[in-house]
C-alpha cells in the first residue's frame, strides 16, 4: 500500500488495475514443506545469495539479510516494517538484518541488488505421485468450480455465489491467524482470549502467499517505470498506472508472469492475470488508499473520511475531493458508532446496544513511505465546479535508509498541512535541522535568526 505520484491530473487517462483473484492465485503456488522429512536442505549463512541458488521463485526459502538496491531502481522489493508503517527503503544499512521470504529475494536479485544471508533457510518440498505438492491449490480450485456452480445455478451476486466468495477470500486470513497474537472477548467468562490458531494455520503458506502477490505488483510497477510509465498509488492487489493494459499484458515480471498465469490457467480454466477496476481522465492522489475522480467510472477511495452523500455518488466524490483540495489542517467528519461487544455482554456495567455519532480528524497529506522529490514538485490550480484550488503535484522515490524515513517522518509531525508549495518549503527547511523536531512557525523569520 502506498501513495507513489501525488498530485491533481487532468486530461489524463488513467487506470485501476487488479490482479485477478490475487491471494488465491498465489495460494495455488505456494509449495508445502515436508514436514516428516528432514525439513531443512540447505543453510546460507554469511554469504552473498545468487540466483542460482533458486529453483523458482516461490522455493521455501526463509532467513535474516541484509541488502542494498541500485540507486535506479524506483521500486525496492523487500520490505521493512517501521513503526506500523511498512517502507521498501534501497537498504539495510542501520540494521542488523532483515526478515525475508522466496519472491522477495529472487526478485530483488534480478533487480541488481546485493543481497547477503545472515541466516537463510531452505525447506524440503513435500512430493505426492512424484509432484511438488501444493495442498492449497486442491482447495482453492475446488472453491472456485464450486463458485462457478453456484453462479450458473443460482445467479451472480446470489448468497450462494457471495458465501464462497468470502470462503475462497477467507482462505489466506485462516492460515495466517495468530501469526500475529490476537485476543478478542469472552463474554461467557467477561476476560480477553488469545483468538489462538487455526486448523490452516501455516506461517509458510501465508508468508509465500503474501510476498508472492508483493512480488508481483513490485516487477510490474519496475517495468512499467522503465518503458517511461507513471504510477500513482498501489495497493494489496493492483495499482494505478497510465499505462494501457496491452502494454501490462505484455510484461515478463521477472518470470512472475508466466508462473502466475500457470496458476490461473489451472484454477479457471484462462491465463487472464489483470482486470480493469476503474479508468479516468481527472484523478487526484493524496496519500495511500487516498484517491478520487469525479468520474462515476473511476476510483473513490477515501482514505476513512465520511462524507454524508452516497457512497460513491457524484456528491460523495465531490465532497472528497473538495475537501482534500481546499483543507488547510485535518478535515473534520462524522461516522456511527455501536457499542461494544464487551460492553454488551459486561456483567459489572452492561449498557444496552446503541448508535452514537462520532467526529473524526483525519490528516489528508502525503503519510511519506516514500521520499518526496523536491525537486519535482509544481504548483497546479485545478478549477473543481467553478471553484480554483492549489496544490503541489510530486514524484516521489525510496528513500536510502530507514533512518532517513524516520527523520522525514518526524519532520511531518510538526507540519499543520502539506498542500501548497509554502507547506512543502516549510517542511524542507526543517528536514535541514539537525534532529528534525526543531519547530518553525514563521520560515522567514527563522532563516533571519539563523543568519
Amino acid at each position: 500500500n502506498g501513495s507513489i505520484t501525488r498530485g491533481k491530473y487532468d486530461g489524463e487517462e488513467t487506470h485501476d488495475y487488479d490482479l485477478e483473484n490475487a491471494y488465491p492465485t498465489c495460494m495455488a503456488l505456494v509449495p508445502d514443506v515436508n514436514w516428516e522429512g528432514d525439513v531443512i536442505v540447505n543453510e546460507i549463512v554469511n554469504r552473498k545469495i545468487y540466483l542460482q541458488d533458486f529453483h523458482s521463485p516461490f522455493d521455501l526459502m526463509f532467513g535474516y539479510i541484509k541488502f542494498k538496491f541500485p540507486d535506479n531502481v524506483q521500486f525496492p522489493c523487500i520490505p521493512v516494517s517501521v513503526n506500523g508503517s511498512m517502507i521498501f527503503p534501497r537498504s539495510s544499512d542501520g540494521l542488523n538484518g532483515v526478515y525475508a521470504s522466496a519472491p522477495e529475494i529472487y526478485l530483488a536479485l534480478c533487480l541488481g541488488a546485493e543481497v547477503t544471508a545472515v541466516h537463510c533457510y531452505v525447506g524440503e518440498y513435500l512430493y505426492k505421485d512424484g509432484m511438488v505438492s501444493r495442498s492449497l491449490l486442491h482447495a482453492v480450485k475446488q472453491l472456485v468450480n464450486d463458485r462457478n456452480y453456484a453462479q450458473t445455478t443460482y445467479g451472480k451476486g446470489s448468497l450462494p455465489d457471495q458465501l464462497l466468495k468470502d470462503a475462497v477470500n477467507c482462505l489466506y486470513g485462516k492460515t495466517a491467524q495468530d501469526l500475529v497474537d490476537k485476543e478478542s472477548w469472552n463474554g461467557l467468562y467477561n476476560r480477553m482470549e488469545s483468538i489462538g490458531g487455526s486448523m490452516l494455520t501455516s506461517p509458510t503458506h501465508a508468508c509465500l502467499t503474501t510476498a508472492g502477490v508483493r512480488c508481483v505488483l513490485l516487477s510490474a510497477m519496475n517495468e512499467l517505470f522503465n518503458l517511461g510509465y507513471k504510477i500513482y498509488s498501489v495497493t494489496t492487489d493492483g495499482f494505478i498506472t497510465n499505462a494501457p493494459e496491452d502494454v501490462l499484458n505484455s510484461l515478463h515480471l521477472f518470470g512472475f508472469s508466466n508462473i502466475f498465469r500457470s496458476a490461473r490457467q489451472e484454477l479457471v480454466g484462462n491465463c487472464r492475470m489483470w482486470a480493469e477496476k476503474h479508468h479516468q481522465n481527472d484523478l487526484l492522489n493524496f496519500t495511500t488508499r487516498g484517491n478520487v475522480s469525479l468520474s462515476l467510472e473511476g476510483v473513490c477511495a477515501h482514505n476513512s473520511f465520511v462524507t454524508g452523500f452516497e457512497k460513491d455518488s457524484f456528491e460523495d466524490r465531490l465532497a472528497l475531493m473538495t475537501a482534500v483540495l481546499g483543507r488547510t489542517g485535518r478535515v473534520h467528519c462524522y461516522n456511527n458508532t455501536w457499542t461494544k461487544f464487551k460492553a454488551l455482554t459486561s456483567r459489572d456495567n452492561r449498557v444496552d446496544f446503541s448508535v452514537n455519532t462520532q467526529e473524526r480528524a483525519l490528516s489528508m497529506d502525503f503519510d511519506l513511505k516514500r521520499k518526496p522529490v523536491k525537486s519535482s514538485m509544481e504548483t497546479v490550480y485545478p478549477i473543481v465546479e467553478g471553484v480554483q484550488f492549489e496544490i503541489v503535484n510530486f514524484e516521489t522515490e525510496p528513500y536510502d535508509t530507514v533512518a532517513e524515513y524516520e527523520k522525514y517522518k518526524n519532520v511531518s509531525k510538526n507540519c499543520s498541512v502539506l498542500r501548497t508549495q509554502t507547506d512543502w518549503d516549510l517542511f524542507f527547511a526543517k528536514t535541514k535541522c539537525s534532529n528534525g523536531h526543531r519547530k518553525i512557525s514563521d520560515l522567514d523569520w527563522s532563516i533571519l535568526i539563523s543568519c
